[in-house]
């Protein structure tokens, strides 16, 4: 016998020979702690009768305890340890010690269940069965291990068969645990900025057999950052990639002795590379883009065309590295510089010098330079838009001079320290020039004189660029900027361009409205020239990017990279494309047609629009309203239009004529809000006259008394139905009520405070409310008692909505969360969806796999499950007040208060696995398992690749 206090461990094979039949269908061991887990989640999950599980909580821990535990084993069919810290702290654990034992003997099935994340002592890591670690896997694991206790039959213990099972769903466990690792990891490098990062993660993902339409979408958007073309043939690294006149060609230079023509669309090379003995310093199109020159460290210039690579002139030649050539605007002269510091102007047809050497300009040492010297002084060479002059720089000094004479036209433009770049503004009355001293300089062309003063930076600045008005000036720096600036005043124009690493080059959009700067970061970017801010994600590539420059119609960038690349990217990419609907006043509702053909708004001006989805033209005039109006929405069949207004009225509206078809229907106060019935018979409107009211939607006759509160009816909605009617009403509660007769069905359904939003569940049964006391609820649509426990905020919650499965409701809240929870255990189903403002909307998707959120300046796209982010946020300038999903989830609409609507566009990649590879080698990136977010667990692969 057991002395007070001895832990007595009884064989567990001796239970196997009890000759009873079992008492129970789970037994279920746990530790306090993790009590809510295995009554709230689990047991439900399982669905077994109470009368047949046997918890642990039951027993009482004395000194029989293993005793007891053994016995509650025999009497079950089957038996589950739910592994927690907690757990293994108490004296359950001792059960634990015990586990590898009872899996041991036939006719026993127990089954470990790890809840906690955590390190488990290994006599039992390698027992568990089932992985209830990861929160948004829940009902997956649930339903297998559901499954599992099943089918196996009372009395057959786990045996050969069961072993298998749990063997198959463990890997099959191991294999989607493996694949969310790569999703996961891959949405993170989305959502932070690298797109070709990520993408081969969301094909590693769908290889271990994820599919959902979150990766597809994931997957869209990040293929939508792939270039367009890569220019792929040189064999070291790229200088210098610029477009033809027309867009059709690009033009690069590398420094492995060559420059070549590349159709910009198909990535082809054209003619010939163009060959030279030494790197390519400069190469340029010219004006018709037919003929190429190039200027060479073997001191020569070539002039070619562009078509075939042949030589159109004789090699124009220097006694010294060429660094700088360049063709006049007409297309008949060349101007080439030279370290020899003779630069010259050269006939473009014959090959011909026109004149004489331009006066020799000393830089330092110039003279006694040797073969090994020749890099030592930086040169930079410019011709004006029209011809007439040139700008060269030797050393600290920029010259201006007389194309025609080659007589100096100004004083010396002067640095500190060597000048790396000069460029003429588009109409040739300045220069900038951008030097080591840490400045840009804007000078007048005619004088010399400085326009402005100095531009400066932190550390050298190594190029410049006018608008292509003049009226502003880009310079980029070894500091890891680029700056926007007045080119009249020096005032800068922006915040700082940041790069992580030296900005090589910057330059602006043909229209003026973007710059495009390059870096040793490994990324080009496009920046919203007047404010500073990013226009795309990164254009990331694996080696440091050289430049970057726009084509003419500004849809396109090609940058030039060390990897040896150049490639051409849609700048367009990335961000979901969106048409906007502009309006005259802030936008303060939208809602899109049954078959998402139209959408329909409304404005604080008085009108609401419908408008055709597809083009975002209006499809008929304005509705008009005396005042603002504040709620509209389609009939289910989309042939009407129903909108809500404060000059006290709701109207009817022929949706294809945007005449009214009924009367108006007459409250006392502003209307705010109005509804079809599903069968688009009848409308209800809530208005601030203390009352909601029923009418029939073809003849505006009302069909009940007035609905009536003790406050302002802020939102009322039909039940699925049509039978019923729910108000929301700043009396603190929401109502239902008959809607043939208006009488009450129930009691009040009462709040703390003003009820702001009210929906029925999509069975009719049960009803959400939201409300300014700091929760939602959820009540019996029959009892109008609470059937869930509120579902708290931190502070009011101004919209709240069920999914189209009525397993779930997102709530929307001014402390800046939505929230999703479990709608039949009020639990939270992921972590609260965060934003920088009060969130005013949210909704479902049709599929209930996204969430869509409005508030601050964006709308926000969620995944429900995993409350993850899908897409980058949908900018508008203003205030969102409203978001919805399309019918087909492909689009979102969204309502500002920037005086606009917009329909986004939100595609998802259906194509085949396969299609998903050959896209990703596109991207030159692969998979890196040390960047998995967590290392690889039991039964999973050690390595990771994506193809």
């Amino acid at each position: 016998m057991a002395s007070q206090g001895e832990v007595v461990v009884e064989d567990p094979g001796a239970a196997r020979h009890e000759p009873a039949a079992p008492a129970f269908d789970l037994f279920v061991v746990h530790d306090a702690a993790d009590a809510d887990f295995v009554r709230g989640y689990l047991l439900p999950a399982l669905a077994l009768p109470s009368r047949r599980v046997l918890l642990v909580d039951e027993l009482t821990p004395d000194a029989a305890l293993v005793a007891e535990l053994a016995r509650g084993v025999a009497r079950s069919r089957s038996s589950i340890a739910v592994l927690s810290p907690a757990y293994l702290e108490h004296r359950w654990a001792v059960f634990g010690d015990q586990l590898p034992r009872y899996l041991s003997v036939d006719g026993v099935q127990v089954v470990p269940l790890q809840l906690t994340d955590g390190e488990l002592p290994l006599r039992l890591e390698s027992r568990v069965a089932f992985d209830f670690t990861e929160r948004a896997r829940w009902d997956i694991v649930a339903a297998r291990l559901r499954q599992l206790l099943r089918t196996t039959a009372p009395g057959d213990g786990i045996g050969a068969a069961g072993q298998r099972a749990i063997a198959h769903w463990h890997a099959q466990d191991a294999r989607r645990g493996l694949g969310m690792t790569y999703l996961e990891r891959g949405r993170a490098l989305l959502l932070d900025g690298h797109p070709l990062q990520a993408l081969p993660y969301f094909v590693a993902a769908r290889t271990e057999a994820i599919e959902s339409p979150e990766l597809r979408m994931l997957f869209a958007q990040a293929a939508s950052y792939l270039p367009l073309v890569t220019l792929a043939g040189h064999g070291s690294s790229v200088r210098t990639a610029t477009f033809s006149p027309d867009g059709r060609h690009v033009l690069t230079r590398s420094a492995d002795h060559t420059a070549r023509v590349w159709d910009a669309s198909t990535g082809v090379a054209v003619g010939l590379p163009l060959a030279h003995h030494g790197s390519v310093a400069d190469a340029a199109f010219s004006a018709d883009g037919g003929r190429v020159v190039t200027a060479s460290w073997d001191h020569t210039v070539r002039v070619w065309e562009a078509a075939t690579g042949s030589p159109v002139t004789p090699p124009l030649e220097h006694w010294r590295a060429v660094v700088a050539a360049a063709f006049s605007a007409d297309g008949t002269r060349v101007i080439t510089v030279s370290n020899d510091g003779t630069p010259l102007v050269w006939n473009a047809a014959t090959g011909r010098p026109l004149t004489l050497p331009l006066e020799a300009v000393d830089g330092d040492d110039a003279g006694e330079l040797g073969p090994d010297d020749e890099r030592d002084i930086i040169h930079a060479a410019a011709i004006s838009p029209d011809g007439a002059r040139l700008v060269t720089a030797v050393d600290k000094t920029a010259w201006i001079w007389n194309a025609a004479t080659g007589a100096r036209v100004t004083p010396p433009l002067a640095h500190r320290a060597d000048i790396r770049a000069a460029v003429f503004s588009p109409d040739g009355t300045r220069v900038v020039t951008a030097s080591n001293d840490g400045t840009a300089r804007v000078w007048d062309a005619a004088t010399g004189a400085p326009v402005t003063p100095p531009l400066e930076h932190r550390d050298d600045v190594g190029a410049a660029a006018f608008s292509p008005d003049g009226t502003r000036v880009v310079t980029a720096s070894n500091d890891r900027t680029a700056r926007v600036w007045d080119a009249v005043t020096g005032a800068p124009v922006t915040p700082p361009l940041r790069h992580d690493g030296v900005v090589h080059a910057a330059a602006f959009s043909p229209d003026g409205v973007r710059v495009v700067t390059a870096s040793s970061d490994k990324t080009a970017r496009v920046w919203d020239a007047s404010t500073g801010t990013p226009v795309t994600l990164p254009l990331e590539q694996p080696g440091a990017v050289r430049t970057a420059v726009f084509s003419p119609d500004g849809a396109r960038v090609v940058t030039a990279s060390d990897d040896h690349m150049a490639r051409i990217w849609d700048v367009a990419a990335g961000t979901p494309r969106a048409t906007q609907l502009r309006h005259h006043g802030e936008v303060t509702t939208v809602a899109f047609s049954p078959d998402g053909a139209y959408v329909v708004t409304a404005t604080g001006l008085g009108t609401a629009w419908i408008w055709n989805a597809s083009t975002g033209t209006p499809a008929v005039p304005p509705l008009e309203h005396a005042r603002s109006v504040d709620a509209a929405a389609f009939s289910a069949d989309g042939r009407r239009v129903v909108t809500a207004c404060g000059d006290h009225t709701a109207r009817i509206w022929d949706a294809a004529t945007g005449t009214q078809v009924a009367p108006p229907l007459m409250h006392r106060a502003a209307v705010t809000a109005a509804a079809f019935s599903a069968d688009g018979t009848h409308v209800v409107t809530a208005s601030g006259d203390h009352s909601a009211r029923v009418w029939v939607a073809s003849t505006g006759r009302p069909v009940t008394p007035p609905l009536v509160h003790r406050g302002s009816v802020s939102a009322a909605a039909f039940s699925p139905d049509g039978a019923r009617v729910v108000t929301a009403s700043w009396d603190q509660t929401a109502r239902i009520w008959c809607a043939a007769t208006g009488r009450p069905v129930g009691p009040p359904l009462e709040h703390y405070g003003f009820v702001h939003a009210v929906a029925f569940g999509p069975d009719g049964t049960r009803v959400v409310t939201a409300s300014d006391d700091r929760t939602a609820q959820i009540w019996d649509a029959a009892t109008g008692a609470p059937a869930a426990p509120p579902l708290a905020h931190d502070g009011e919650v101004h919209a709240a909505a069920f999914s189209p499965d009525g397993t779930r409701v997102v709530t929307a809240s001014w402390d800046q969360t939505a929230r999703i929870w479990d709608a039949a255990t009020g639990r939270p189903v992921t972590l609260p969806l965060e934003h920088p403002g009060a969130v005013l909307a949210a909704a479902f998707s049709r599929d209930g796999t996204r969430v869509v959120t409005a508030g601050a300046s964006a709308a926000r796209i969620w995944d429900a499950t995993t409350g993850a982010l899908v897409t980058p946020p949908l900018e508008h300038h203003g205030r969102v007040r409203a978001a919805v999903f399309s019918p087909d989830g492909m689009r979102v609409a969204t309502a500002s208060e920037d005086n606009t609507a917009r329909i986004w566009t939100l595609p998802l990649h259906m194509g085949s696995l396969e299609d998903w590879r050959v896209l990703a080698r596109g991207s030159p990136f692969g998979v890196d398992i040390r960047a998995c977010p967590e290392p690889p667990r039991r039964d999973r692969p050690t390595t990771c690749n994506a193809r």
